[in-house]
C-alpha cells in the first residue's frame, strides 16, 4: 500500500481580509520548504476569495499540481454542469494552469484545451 498524500491548504495565502499570508517572500519559502518535504500539490477552493489568484501570480501551477472546489451543496447551482465548466474556466485563468483537479459533486477533471471545444 502506498503511503499517504500530503497536500498543503492554502486556504489563508491571498490579498483578501481574511488572508493571513500576503507576503510574497513567505509564500515562496513556504513552497522551497514544501519542495523539500516532497509536497507535491496543493488544495485551494474558489471560496477562498483571492486564493486562486495568488498562486496563479507566484507561478504555483508551474511547481505543484494544484486542486480547487466549487461551491458544492453551498451554492447548489455550482454544480450544474454549465457552471462547473464556468467555473472551471475561471479557476485556469486565476491559476494561471493548462490543468486543474475541480472538486464539486460529482469530481471532475478540467485541461484548458477540452474546455475550449465546448
Amino acid at each position: 500500500m502506498a503511503g499517504a498524500k500530503t497536500v498543503w491548504g492554502s486556504m489563508y495565502v491571498g490579498t483578501g481580509p481574511a488572508s493571513r499570508i500576503k507576503d510574497d517572500a513567505v509564500v515562496q519559502e513556504m513552497f522551497d520548504i514544501l519542495q523539500r518535504h516532497s509536497v507535491a500539490e496543493l488544495d485551494t477552493a474558489q471560496s477562498y476569495v483571492t486564493s486562486e489568484e495568488f498562486l496563479g501570480r507566484m507561478g504555483a501551477g508551474s511547481i505543484f499540481s494544484i486542486g480547487t472546489k466549487t461551491g458544492g451543496r453551498r451554492v447548489p447551482e455550482s454544480m450544474r454542469n454549465d457552471e462547473l465548466v464556468k467555473r472551471a474556466h475561471e479557476s485556469l485563468r486565476k491559476l494561471n494552469v493548462e490543468k486543474v483537479w475541480m472538486s464539486s459533486t460529482p469530481c471532475r477533471s478540467f485541461r484548458r484545451e477540452t474546455l475550449d471545444d465546448s
